[in-house]
């Protein structure tokens, strides 16, 4: 938990310093609070995608068990989930954080 509040305020600090530039019609609190809400769906997005792929589709997958070790999945996992989490973080951010021209 104090990992995932010290990287999203860092992120924060970095995204909107370097890569977006922000809108006129919000104060910075709550361009804020909308990251941190942003940050957190892509959190649960992560776990859901990892849950999904391990406990799920690996798990009931006889091919999939035979074929690769639980800690292989995990990190085909985790690298699907960063992928997917990586793209979700930037578009939504561009889409609700970003001043439009």
């Amino acid at each position: 938990m104090i990992g995932f509040t010290v990287s999203v305020i860092v992120n924060y600090i970095l995204s909107m310093q370097f890569v977006f530039e922000g809108r006129d019609d919000l104060s910075k609190t709550r361009e804020f609070i909308l990251f941190v809400i942003l940050s957190i769906i892509g959190l649960g997005l992560n776990e859901l995608l990892l849950y999904l792929s391990v406990d799920q589709v690996y798990a009931k997958s006889e091919w999939l068990t035979g074929l690769i070790s639980e800690r292989i999945m995990e990190m085909i996992a985790k690298i699907i989930a960063t992928a997917v989490v990586t793209i979700y973080n930037f578009v939504t951010r561009k889409a609700f954080l970003e001043r439009h021209a």
